[in-house]
């Protein structure tokens, strides 16, 4: 968990924290969720770039 008790210093939490985000299970956490996200744009651009050349018009603009 990112939230510390009260009691727990700030410096523990930013150990946490950083701890959190130099372990390789953060890293795929996090790319996880980026990769889908970074892919679905590009994946509808291509699909649509390529349902518009299979309609015979171009894909300027």
């Amino acid at each position: 968990m990112l939230f510390t008790t009260p009691e727990k210093s700030p410096q523990t939490a930013a150990s946490i924290i950083t701890n959190l985000i130099d372990s390789q299970q953060y890293v795929s956490l996090v790319g996880g969720w980026i990769v889908p996200i970074l892919m679905l744009p590009i994946f509808g651009l291509y699909l649509w770039i390529r349902g518009v050349r299979g309609r015979g018009e171009t894909a300027v603009g």
